[in-house]
C-alpha cells in the first residue's frame, strides 16, 4: 500500500489502521494500489475519477460538461488524525486535472486586501490637527488663591541678614543718617527746643537741604533696592549671579522705575491732598443732616484710603517687574493693580511685617535716643556718631527685608495668577555689566546731589 498524500510506502498500525509515518495521513486498505498512486504525474488521456484524488478534493460538473459516472463517486474520509503538511507549500496537479481543478474547484481562503502604506512622515503630520494660538493677553486667568505668605515670611527674616543685601540697602541710608546725626549733634548741645527754634529761623534752607538728601536717598534707595531684588530672585531660582550683575540691572533701569515712580508718587500725593481737602473743608457747605454728613465723608475717607493703599502696593511690585522683566510702565501698573485687586488680604501680611520690624527695632532705637541724651556735652561728635551708625544699622535692616518681601511676594503671586507669563516676567532680564551711557547718567546725577547738599548749608542766602 502507498500513501495517497506524499506517495510513500513506510506505513505503521494502530489499532487496525494503518498511518504514514512520513506525514501521518490515514492509509485506508480498501483503495487499491493504482497507476495514479504509483506516480504523481499521470498521462493526460488517462481517465481521472473521484476516488482517485487525494483526500478533500471534489469535481464538480461544470454547466454544459459531462463527467463520467465514475466521477460522481464521492470519496468519504474515515475519521482519523488529520491530514498534516506545510499550507504554504504549493501542491502538484496532473495535467488531467487543470482544467477541473483551476476553474472548478473554488477557493475557499479568503481575501484580505493589503493596506495602503503611508509614507512616516505624512501619517505622523496628518495625526495632527493644528492647533489655534492662544494670546497671552487672552489667557484665562486662574481663580484668585491664597498664595503662601508663611513662606514669603520665612524668605524675608532668612534672607534679609545677607551681608550683600545688607550692604546695599545701608548704603543710601547713610544720606539719611548724616542728617540724623547733625540733629543730635544741635539735641546734644541744647535741647529739643533749641533744634526747633533753629529750623524755624531756617525754614527754607533746612527744607532746600531735606530735599536734596531725599533725592540723594532715592537714588541710592532705587539703585540699591532693585539689586537686592534681582539678587534675590535669582538666589531663589537657583541661577545666582555675580555683585556686579546686580548693580548693573539696576543701574540700566533706573530710568524706567524713575518714570515710573514719578507717575506713582504724584498719584499718591493727589489722594493726599484729596484727604487732607476733606479734613479741612468736607461737610462745612453740604446739605445734608449731621449722620449725613458723617456717612458721607467716612465713605469717602474709606475710599481715599484704599485707592493709597493700592497705589502703595502698586507701586511696590511695579518696580520688581521693571527690575526683572522686561516690560513697559503701563504693563507693570497693570500687574501691580491686579495683584492689588486679587490679593487684597496682602496688605494685611505687609502690615504685621512692618510691625515685626518695628518690635525688632525699638530696642535699638531706644538705647541711640538714651546715648544721645545722657552724653557729655563736650562728647558731642560721640553722640552724632552713634546716632548715625544706629540709623544705618535700622535703614540697612528695614531696607534690605523690605525688599526681599516685595520679590518673594512677587514671585509667588505670578505663578499663581499669571503662569503663562511667568518665564517672562520672572527672568525675561538677563544679568548685564551696566552700559555706558545709564551709568555715566546715574553718577552725575548722584554726584550733583551730593555736591548740592554739602556745599548748600554754607552759603550765604541759605541762612
Amino acid at each position: 500500500m502507498v500513501c495517497p498524500n506524499c506517495h510513500s510506502k513506510d506505513l505503521i498500525d494502530v489499532q487496525g489502521q494503518k498511518f504514514c509515518t512520513a506525514c501521518g495521513q490515514l492509509v485506508s486498505p480498501l483503495v487499491e494500489v493504482s497507476a495514479v498512486e504509483q506516480s504523481p504525474v499521470q498521462d493526460a488521456s488517462t481517465e481521472v475519477t473521484s476516488a482517485d484524488l487525494p483526500a478533500g478534493i471534489q469535481i464538480h460538473s461544470l454547466p454544459g460538461v459531462e463527467l463520467p459516472a465514475a466521477a460522481q463517486i464521492t470519496k468519504r474520509r474515515k475519521p482519523g488524525r488529520p491530514k498534516s503538511g506545510r499550507l504554504d507549500a504549493p501542491k502538484t496537479e496532473s495535467p488531467a486535472l487543470l482544467n477541473h481543478t483551476r476553474t472548478v474547484v473554488p477557493s475557499t481562503a479568503p481575501h484580505i486586501p493589503e493596506a495602503p502604506r503611508l509614507q512616516p512622515h505624512a501619517h505622523r503630520l496628518n495625526d495632527i490637527a493644528p492647533q489655534p494660538k492662544v494670546k497671552l493677553a487672552q489667557a484665562p486667568i486662574p481663580p484668585a488663591v491664597p498664595a503662601g505668605y508663611g513662606e514669603i515670611t520665612v524668605e524675608t527674616w532668612r534672607e534679609r541678614f545677607h551681608l550683600k543685601y545688607l550692604f546695599l540697602a545701608g548704603v543710601p541710608a547713610v544720606s539719611i543718617a548724616l542728617l540724623a546725626g547733625g540733629i543730635a549733634a544741635v539735641f546734644t548741645n541744647g535741647s529739643l527746643q533749641l533744634v526747633v527754634s533753629r529750623t524755624q529761623e531756617a525754614s527754607v534752607a533746612v527744607a532746600v537741604e531735606i530735599t536734596l538728601i531725599g533725592c540723594l536717598y532715592y537714588i541710592g534707595r532705587s539703585l540699591g533696592h532693585s539689586a537686592i531684588l534681582y539678587g534675590a530672585a535669582r538666589r531663589s531660582d537657583h541661577r545666582p549671579a555675580p555683585l556686579s550683575r546686580w548693580v548693573g540691572v539696576a543701574v540700566n533701569s533706573f530710568g524706567r522705575r524713575l518714570g515710573f515712580d514719578i507717575v506713582t508718587n504724584l498719584a499718591q500725593l493727589a489722594v493726599l491732598g484729596l484727604m487732607l481737602a476733606l479734613v479741612l473743608t468736607g461737610g462745612i457747605d453740604w446739605q445734608l443732616p449731621e449722620w449725613g454728613q458723617t456717612a458721607a465723608l467716612f465713605i469717602a475717607f474709606l475710599a481715599l484710603t484704599y485707592l493709597l493703599t493700592g497705589l502703595g502696593v502698586t507701586q511696590g511690585f511695579g518696580r520688581v517687574g521693571l527690575t526683572l522683566a522686561e516690560i513697559s510702565n503701563r504693563e507693570a501698573l497693570g500687574i501691580g493693580w491686579n495683584f492689588f485687586r486679587r490679593h487684597f488680604e496682602l496688605v494685611g501680611v505687609k502690615l504685621l511685617g512692618l510691625v515685626a520690624e518695628l518690635i525688632l527695632i525699638i530696642p535699638l532705637a531706644a538705647a541711640t535716643i538714651t546715648a544721645a541724651v545722657y552724653v557729655p556735652h563736650d562728647l558731642v561728635w560721640l553722640a552724632a556718631l552713634v546716632v548715625a551708625l544706629a540709623v544705618i544699622i535700622c535703614g540697612a535692616l528695614i531696607g534690605a527685608g523690605a525688599a526681599v518681601w516685595w520679590q518673594a511676594a512677587y514671585r509667588q503671586l505670578v505663578r499663581r495668577d499669571r503662569i503663562t507669563e511667568a518665564v517672562h516676567l520672572l527672568s525675561s532680564h538677563q544679568p548685564e555689566r551696566p552700559r555706558p551711557a545709564a551709568l555715566i547718567g546715574v553718577t552725575i546725577l548722584a554726584t550733583v546731589f551730593v555736591l548740592a547738599a554739602t556745599i548748600w548749608p554754607w552759603l550765604p542766602w541759605s541762612g
